[in-house]
């Protein structure tokens, strides 16, 4: 029994009976109620089961594994930018630390150039090539870290 907040614009039909003729007269809405009407909160609303057509219910497949495919194409690729990502981030930690020993490397050579003791003109000649070639090679490593920065 549906309960109605609207009182019934005749007095002389019974609720019972003013309720029959107004649900015939109304068309249901999706929810399964009527149109116009408010039902208490306590009213259970039905909703009618409509049955598919089968060729209706293929189609739907169709289309939902046509998304399920393309989904997974998609995750697949995400998967594999994923891994490009990290190893690119993995080659971009190991090139930082090794440009940090050439760093190391050419600021011990700097402390045996500034102060030579002990140290031939000669010595501190081969040094002061080593110290170039080191800060070549931090130069070349800087370089690769941007570039693959800049890929991701």
């Amino acid at each position: 029994m549906r309960v109605y907040h609207k009182q019934p614009d005749q007095q002389d039909k019974t609720l019972a009976e003013w309720t029959k003729e107004t649900n015939a007269a109304s068309p249901p809405d999706k929810h399964g109620g009527i149109i116009g009407w408010v039902h208490h909160k306590t009213a259970p609303v039905v909703v009618p089961k409509q049955e598919v057509p089968i060729g209706t219910r293929r189609k739907r497949m169709e289309v939902s594994y046509m998304y399920l495919q393309r989904a997974l194409a998609q995750e697949k690729e995400d998967a594999k930018e994923y891994k490009n990502m990290v190893k690119a981030t993995q080659l971009i930690d190991k090139l930082e630390a090794e440009k940090n020993e050439y760093i190391d490397k050419t600021l011990k050579i700097d402390d045996k150039i500034i102060s030579p003791t002990g140290i031939s003109d000669t010595q501190v000649k081969l040094l002061s090539v080593e110290r170039n070639a080191l800060r070549t090679l931090t130069n070349v490593v800087d370089m690769r870290i941007d570039d693959l920065k800049e890929q991701d």
